[in-house]
């Protein structure tokens, strides 16, 4: 069991850093209860895991309180908006006031509702538009 405990901090790293990760388990039974346990997974003795980012782009990203409600209120209004594009397609980062938006939008018209979402949104101090149009 102690040879398995690098796997299974690597496991916990991808899952807590959104990290695409897979190698084949060898384990004996109680680490491979542990992980099922830890992932709802069932697995086997030669079980390959995979853990893999939620959202295409990565996750928003903010480092002090403002920055977090600065950017949880932007994608509220995405959410909320009445786009084509998926708002978690957008990705957010909040720094000191600074708000960089990244991702894809469908086209220029839903650029513009993007910045008005973002403008309107009290702490927002500076836009950077990193969005592109396919």
């Amino acid at each position: 069991m102690v040879r398995d405990i690098p796997a299974l901090l690597l496991l916990l790293m991808g899952v807590v850093l959104g990290l695409a990760i897979t190698w084949p388990i060898l384990a004996d039974d109680g680490l491979q209860t542990a992980l099922s346990d830890a992932t709802g997974l069932t697995l086997r003795s030669t079980a390959t895991i995979a853990v893999r980012p939620a959202a295409a782009v990565g996750p928003d990203r903010s480092t002090t309180s403002e920055d977090l409600r600065v950017t949880h209120n932007i994608r509220d209004a995405l959410q909320r908006a009445v786009m084509n594009s998926d708002p978690e397609d957008i990705r957010i980062q909040t720094r000191k006031g600074a708000v960089t938006l990244s991702g894809t939008i469908k086209d220029a018209s839903e650029r513009q509702l993007v910045e008005a979402l973002v403008r309107g949104t009290p702490g927002a101090m500076t836009l950077v538009d990193q969005l592109q149009i396919p």
